[in-house]
């Protein structure tokens, strides 16, 4: 039999850095995901404030609205659509 014996180190070099990217690349994708984890932590924090601000200035408008404490209350209780925010 000629050329039945044959080096394969090469292909165990290459199966080995294979293996190697797999777990850098899985490394790198975790900590990805946990950078876009938190930047939704503060995107939703940020639109809980910004809920909570648009909700406090709309109080405080139909509260003083034409100088009456309490003229446009009923109004407060009228749904809003806050998914703009």
């Amino acid at each position: 039999m000629i050329g039945a014996v044959r080096d394969i180190s090469d292909e165990q070099s290459a199966r080995t850095t294979h293996q190697q990217l797999l777990e850098q690349n899985q490394a790198t994708y975790g900590q990805i995901a946990t950078i876009v984890s938190v930047i939704k932590g503060i995107a939703d924090q940020t639109g809980l404030i910004c809920s909570i601000y648009k909700l406090m200035t709309t109080f405080y408008f139909l509260m003083t609205t034409e100088g009456k404490v309490g003229s446009n209350f009923d109004r407060l209780y009228e749904p809003k659509d806050y998914s703009d925010i």
